[in-house]
């Protein structure tokens, strides 16, 4: 198995749909709360713990180390150090999505978890892929994009 990201590295994250620390113009008076770090060990505590919390409450990530929910700035200038993919349509049984996900990426670390919406009858879940080395802005689009290919055909 590869190296994967160590515990030194800290993701950016918050809670609630709400949470930025994006000033904007528009609402000067929006209040601004200071983001969050998350590590891949305590991002997997999550996976083995999940929230018990209304999803527009529930802590959230960017895979990224910029501390920024700005689309734009975060292809600029993020740092990212996971791919991930939400299997929302037509999911699969999760033994299913894990053998074609090794299929498709070979000896590599991965975590994959139902979210809180699956159903028997809609297994839908969410992939994470920690990374050994980070990619830019650039270079993690077109990889989220690889990875969605293979998913798509496996």
């Amino acid at each position: 198995m590869r190296n994967i990201i160590n515990d030194g590295v800290k993701l950016c994250s918050g809670h609630g749909q709400f949470h930025t620390n994006e000033a904007d113009p528009k609402k000067p008076d929006k209040i601004l709360i200071p983001y969050e770090n998350i590590s891949w060990g305590e991002i997997k505590l999550l996976i083995d713990n999940p929230q018990t919390v209304e999803k527009s409450q529930a802590q959230w990530l960017i895979p990224s180390l910029l501390p920024s929910r700005n689309f734009k700035e975060q292809e600029a200038n993020g740092e990212y150090w996971l791919l991930w993919a939400d299997l929302d349509k037509n999911p699969k049984l999760i033994t299913q999505v894990k053998d074609a996900l090794i299929r498709s990426i070979g000896d590599a670390d991965f975590e994959i978890y139902t979210t809180s919406s699956a159903t028997k009858e809609n297994p839908k879940s969410r992939i994470l892929i920690p990374l050994s080395e980070s990619l830019n802005g650039f270079q993690w689009k077109l990889c989220q994009e690889i990875l969605n290919d293979k998913l798509g055909r496996a």
